[in-house]
């Protein structure tokens, strides 16, 4: 995956396919059952794709900064709070394609996490400026979330079972015990 500049005039084709996706997250809405999306292509069908995930401008912020207290004549306190802004994504902008393998490369602290995060839509939206479109269409909260899932850095998996054993040991926790051990894998 390369990072590209985007212009007024970058358009992308929508995909019928997204209203699928937004369909089920309606119904989804509506009667609080649990569905399933397969999005396994069927071969007997012709497939509607590819999808293109693109995020623009993504620059998120955070105060950083202490309340200093200094003490006054008369027993009286003065707090002082030394707040600055600290840049954690800064204008980035890039796509990523459907069967591509995308790596996010950088030092430690450069905010690979952080892109992730704003990605998976993890970060609040009133924190994160910026948009996430999939084939052009910006996507809502609910949607992105229906649609995405990742596995964070954080070494909280159990060492003794393989990556296959570890995403059914969640998924016999997350999904309906009605849904088949197939379905799940």
């Amino acid at each position: 995956m390369e990072l590209q500049k985007f212009t007024s005039q970058t358009q992308i084709s929508p995909s019928r396919s997204l209203e699928d996706f937004q369909k089920v997250e309606q119904n989804t809405q509506k009667n609080y059952e649990h569905q399933t999306l397969d999005i396994i292509p069927n071969r007997s069908n012709p497939t509607l794709g590819p999808f293109l995930l693109s995020f623009k401008n993504l620059t998120y912020n955070v105060k950083v900064g202490r309340k200093s207290r200094f003490p006054c004549r008369g027993n009286n306190i003065v707090a002082v709070e030394n707040e600055k802004k600290k840049v954690l994504l800064d204008d980035i902008s890039g796509l990523a394609r459907e069967g591509e393998i995308m790596a996010i490369l950088g030092a430690s602290g450069s905010g690979k996490s952080t892109l992730i995060d704003a990605l998976a839509n993890m970060i609040d939206k009133n924190s994160l400026k910026g948009y996430v479109t999939l084939n052009g269409e910006v996507l809502e909260s609910g949607m992105l979330k229906a649609i995405s899932a990742y596995v964070m850095q954080d070494d909280l998996l159990f060492p003794m079972l393989t990556v296959e054993e570890t995403l059914m040991f969640s998924a016999d926790f997350k999904l309906p015990r009605s849904l088949s051990k197939a379905k799940k894998k």
